[in-house]
Protein backbone atom coordinates (compact mmCIF):
# COMPACT_ATOMS: atom_id res chain seq x y z
CA UNK A 1 0.00 0.00 0.00
CA UNK A 2 1.25 3.31 -1.16
CA UNK A 3 -0.33 5.55 1.38
CA UNK A 4 1.03 7.25 4.40
CA UNK A 5 -1.20 9.06 6.88
CA UNK A 6 -0.10 11.58 9.39
CA UNK A 7 -3.17 13.32 11.21
CA UNK A 8 -2.24 16.15 13.70
CA UNK A 9 -2.53 19.46 14.18
CA UNK A 10 -1.14 22.26 11.36
CA UNK A 11 -0.05 25.21 13.35
CA UNK A 12 -3.35 26.88 14.90
CA UNK A 13 -5.77 24.79 12.74
CA UNK A 14 -6.97 20.57 13.24
CA UNK A 15 -6.24 19.08 9.51
CA UNK A 16 -5.65 15.75 8.80
CA UNK A 17 -3.05 15.42 5.85
CA UNK A 18 -2.81 12.45 3.71
CA UNK A 19 0.48 11.67 1.44
CA UNK A 20 -0.28 9.35 -1.87
CA UNK A 21 2.77 8.63 -4.03
CA UNK A 22 2.56 11.10 -5.89
CA UNK A 23 0.21 13.70 -4.02
CA UNK A 24 -0.88 15.37 -0.77
CA UNK A 25 -4.30 15.43 0.66
CA UNK A 26 -4.93 18.30 2.88
CA UNK A 27 -8.61 17.89 5.30
CA UNK A 28 -9.75 21.26 7.51
CA UNK A 29 -12.40 20.67 10.42
CA UNK A 30 -15.28 22.62 8.85
CA UNK A 31 -15.09 26.37 10.39
CA UNK A 32 -11.41 25.99 11.77
CA UNK A 33 -9.63 27.90 8.78
CA UNK A 34 -9.88 31.42 8.17
CA UNK A 35 -10.37 31.55 4.55
CA UNK A 36 -13.03 29.12 5.38
CA UNK A 37 -10.57 26.16 3.13
CA UNK A 38 -12.06 23.04 3.50
CA UNK A 39 -10.00 20.83 1.06
CA UNK A 40 -6.48 20.93 -0.68
CA UNK A 41 -5.31 18.72 -3.00
CA UNK A 42 -1.39 18.66 -4.40
CA UNK A 43 -0.41 16.58 -7.06
CA UNK A 44 3.05 16.06 -8.01
CA UNK A 45 4.78 15.25 -11.14
CA UNK A 46 7.46 12.80 -9.40
CA UNK A 47 7.85 10.26 -6.80
CA UNK A 48 9.29 12.50 -4.45
CA UNK A 49 6.48 15.09 -4.50
CA UNK A 50 9.18 17.96 -5.61
CA UNK A 51 7.19 19.16 -9.10
CA UNK A 52 4.20 20.73 -8.13
CA UNK A 53 1.73 20.08 -11.34
CA UNK A 54 -1.89 21.02 -9.94
CA UNK A 55 -3.28 22.29 -6.35
CA UNK A 56 -7.20 22.10 -5.88
CA UNK A 57 -8.81 24.23 -2.75
CA UNK A 58 -12.44 23.66 -1.92
CA UNK A 59 -13.92 26.35 0.07
CA UNK A 60 -17.19 26.33 1.90
CA UNK A 61 -19.12 29.74 3.45
CA UNK A 62 -16.75 32.35 2.01
CA UNK A 63 -18.68 35.99 1.53
CA UNK A 64 -17.25 36.29 -1.94
CA UNK A 65 -18.76 32.84 -2.84
CA UNK A 66 -15.73 31.08 -3.63
CA UNK A 67 -16.38 27.31 -4.07
CA UNK A 68 -13.08 26.05 -5.75
CA UNK A 69 -9.88 26.95 -7.04
CA UNK A 70 -7.76 25.13 -9.40
CA UNK A 71 -4.18 26.41 -9.65
CA UNK A 72 -1.51 24.45 -12.03
CA UNK A 73 1.90 26.62 -11.85
CA UNK A 74 4.07 25.09 -15.02
CA UNK A 75 0.94 26.52 -17.39
CA UNK A 76 0.79 30.01 -15.27
CA UNK A 77 -3.23 28.94 -15.19
CA UNK A 78 -5.49 29.81 -12.18
CA UNK A 79 -9.44 28.57 -12.45
CA UNK A 80 -11.61 30.15 -9.72
CA UNK A 81 -15.40 28.37 -9.75
CA UNK A 82 -18.01 30.39 -7.71
CA UNK A 83 -21.59 29.57 -6.40
CA UNK A 84 -25.10 31.73 -6.94
CA UNK A 85 -25.11 34.76 -5.23
CA UNK A 86 -21.39 36.50 -6.22
CA UNK A 87 -21.87 39.84 -7.35
CA UNK A 88 -22.22 40.49 -10.88
CA UNK A 89 -23.32 36.66 -11.04
CA UNK A 90 -20.05 35.48 -12.05
CA UNK A 91 -19.64 31.66 -12.58
CA UNK A 92 -16.23 30.87 -13.51
CA UNK A 93 -12.43 33.18 -13.58
CA UNK A 94 -10.04 31.81 -15.32
CA UNK A 95 -6.68 33.32 -15.85
CA UNK A 96 -3.30 32.15 -17.63
CA UNK A 97 -0.97 34.94 -15.63
CA UNK A 98 -0.20 37.80 -18.17
CA UNK A 99 -1.52 36.47 -21.09
CA UNK A 100 -5.47 35.75 -20.96
CA UNK A 101 -8.25 36.01 -18.84
CA UNK A 102 -11.79 34.57 -19.30
CA UNK A 103 -14.90 35.59 -17.37
CA UNK A 104 -17.93 33.44 -17.34
CA UNK A 105 -21.44 34.37 -16.26
CA UNK A 106 -24.31 32.41 -15.37
CA UNK A 107 -26.40 32.87 -18.14
CA UNK A 108 -29.92 33.72 -16.76
CA UNK A 109 -27.84 36.48 -14.51
CA UNK A 110 -27.90 39.34 -17.26
CA UNK A 111 -30.93 40.40 -19.12
CA UNK A 112 -28.66 41.11 -22.53
CA UNK A 113 -27.50 37.24 -22.42
CA UNK A 114 -24.30 37.94 -21.56
CA UNK A 115 -22.08 34.70 -20.83
CA UNK A 116 -18.48 34.93 -21.65
CA UNK A 117 -16.17 37.79 -21.80
CA UNK A 118 -12.12 37.43 -22.84
CA UNK A 119 -10.14 40.26 -22.21
CA UNK A 120 -7.47 40.37 -23.81
CA UNK A 121 -4.22 42.40 -23.60
CA UNK A 122 -5.67 45.49 -25.52
CA UNK A 123 -9.39 44.95 -26.16
CA UNK A 124 -12.68 42.80 -24.70
CA UNK A 125 -14.54 40.62 -26.95
CA UNK A 126 -18.52 39.76 -25.27
CA UNK A 127 -20.25 36.72 -25.68
CA UNK A 128 -23.77 36.35 -25.71
CA UNK A 129 -26.56 33.82 -25.65
CA UNK A 130 -29.80 34.86 -26.64
CA UNK A 131 -33.01 33.08 -26.18
CA UNK A 132 -35.22 33.06 -29.19
CA UNK A 133 -39.24 31.77 -27.90
CA UNK A 134 -41.69 30.77 -30.63
CA UNK A 135 -45.18 32.04 -29.34
CA UNK A 136 -48.39 29.92 -30.91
Amino acid sequence: MNEWVCVGSYGDLNCSVTLFRRAKLELYAPDSHPRGLITRLFKYKDINRTLLLETVEVFDKRADKLKKRIRRPLERRVDEFFETGREHHLKRHSEILGKWRELEFYSTAHIEGLVRTFPLLSFVLFVFCFLFFAFL
